[in-house]
C-alpha cells in the first residue's frame, strides 16, 4: 500500500463527510431560518428528534446490517461479537462507577447524565460509521468481493 493518498480514497472520504454536512446544513437551515418564522418550529423540531430516535435510527442500523448478518458470519466472527458486547458493559460500567463517585445523585437522574451513560456504551455506532458504510460500499472495488 503506497503512502501517499490516493486520490479516490480521498475522494471517497470527502464524499461521507460531504453528505453529513449537508444533512446538518438543511437541518439546521430549518430549524433557523427564516429568522421571524422558521419552518419548523421547536415542537417540530421536537418530535422529529424522538421519532428518529425511537424509529428511523433502529430502522436504518437493522436495514444496513441485517442483509449481511446470517449464523455463518455470526460463527466467523464471534470474538468480534463478544469484544463488542464487552465493550458495552465496560462502557456502562465505568459511567456507573464513575457517577457514584463523582456525580451528585440529583444529577446523575437528570437526562443529561442518561444520555452521557448511553453513549458511554455504545461508542460511535450510529451516524458516522452508517454513512461511511454506504459510501464505501459503492465502490466498485468493495463491490467486487460480494456476490450482490
Amino acid at each position: 500500500m503506497s503512502a501517499i493518498i490516493d486520490g479516490e480514497v480521498l475522494l471517497l472520504a470527502f464524499g461521507v463527510v460531504a453528505k453529513l454536512v449537508i444533512v446538518a446544513a438543511v437541518g439546521a437551515t430549518a430549524a433557523k431560518r427564516p429568522r421571524d418564522r422558521p419552518i419548523l418550529s421547536k415542537d417540530a423540531i421536537t418530535r422529529i428528534s424522538r421519532l428518529s430516535a425511537a424509529v428511523m435510527i433502529p430502522s436504518l442500523i437493522i436495514s444496513t446490517t441485517g442483509a449481511s448478518i446470517s449464523v455463518k458470519l455470526l460463527k466467523e466472527t464471534v470474538l468480534v461479537v463478544v469484544f463488542s458486547l464487552v465493550t458495552i458493559g465496560v462502557g456502562l460500567l465505568s459511567m456507573q462507577l464513575w457517577g457514584m463517585l463523582f456525580i451528585p445523585a440529583p444529577q446523575r437522574r437528570s437526562s443529561l447524565w442518561q444520555v452521557a451513560s448511553l453513549a458511554a456504551a455504545f461508542p460511535n455506532i450510529v451516524a458516522i460509521p452508517l454513512v461511511a458504510v454506504v459510501s464505501i460500499c459503492e465502490r466498485r472495488d468493495v463491490r467486487a468481493d460480494y456476490d450482490d
